[in-house]
């Protein structure tokens, strides 16, 4: 709630006085809301513990990703990108699901450089 209501400062020191390890849901949400209102310095913190703990997922490197292009940090971006093939970090295609006349089809994202 503190992350979203744009409490970043509060919300990282209660995540630091935590009792208990914070878990990639936690780590993730204050990466989102570090790309939302626009702290890449606090958010490389995020990603530095992260990573740190062994268990960032493709998301976090795409928010990542992301929070430095929409900052116009386009460099890092990439290197962030490459980072995730290098360490074959895959990201999963989002999906929809849709019901059709009783029949649920699934539809997935995928990336126009992928379609063969």
């Amino acid at each position: 709630m503190l992350s979203r209501a744009g409490r970043l400062d509060e919300a990282e020191e209660l995540v630091a006085a935590m009792p208990v390890h914070p878990d990639a849901l936690i780590w993730g949400s204050l990466l989102a809301a570090c790309r939302a209102h626009g702290e890449v310095e606090r958010a490389e913190r995020v990603m530095r513990r992260r990573t740190t703990d062994a268990d960032a997922d493709a998301g976090d490197y795409v928010l990542m990703s992301n929070t430095y292009a929409s900052n116009g940090r386009h460099g890092e971006a990439v290197k962030v990108r490459r980072q995730m093939r290098r360490n074959e970090i895959d990201k999963v295609p989002g999906c929809s699901l849709i019901e059709i006349d009783g029949v649920v089809n699934e539809f997935e994202a995928i990336p126009a450089n992928s379609i063969r």
